[in-house]
This record gives structure tokens, C-alpha cells and sequence, in this order.
């Protein structure tokens, strides 16, 4: 798996990001999170115990859709 971590700093509400040739034409997932350069620039907002527990009943998945006999392996 290829990795690519950058820090950008945002001026309006759109990111550039430039990405290796191997990557063109193909399906990338793309997570943005804050980057704390200085523990004191953010306060960080804590799940509660009732948002925890949902976690679980949460679809994040899809069912893959797949037909290979694996006892034959």
C-alpha cells in the first residue's frame, strides 16, 4: 500500500494535491485532518459515550460481492 502524507496550509475551502503518475486513473480515498503543529492551536472535541456506542451500528462497509470457491484453495 502507497502512503502519501503532506501538510498544507488552507487559504479558502479548496485543496491542490499533487499525486504520483502511478496513481492517475484510479480510485483513491483521500482523509483530511487538522494538523497540530502546536498542541495549543486546537481544542480537541471528545466523542461522547453515547456517540461511541453507535460507532458499532454504523454502515461503513459494503458487502463484497464475491463468487470464489475458497475451499479449493
Amino acid at each position: 500500500m502507497l502512503g502519501i502524507r503532506t501538510i498544507l496550509k488552507t487559504k479558502s475551502n479548496n485543496l491542490k494535491i499533487q499525486i504520483p503518475d502511478s496513481l492517475k486513473n484510479r480510485e483513491l480515498e483521500v482523509i483530511v485532518l487538522p494538523a497540530a503543529t502546536n498542541a495549543h492551536d486546537y481544542e480537541y472535541e471528545f466523542w461522547s459515550d453515547k456517540e461511541l456506542k453507535q460507532l458499532g451500528k454504523l454502515n461503513l462497509g459494503k458487502k463484497i460481492k464475491d463468487k470464489e470457491d475458497y475451499s479449493k484453495w
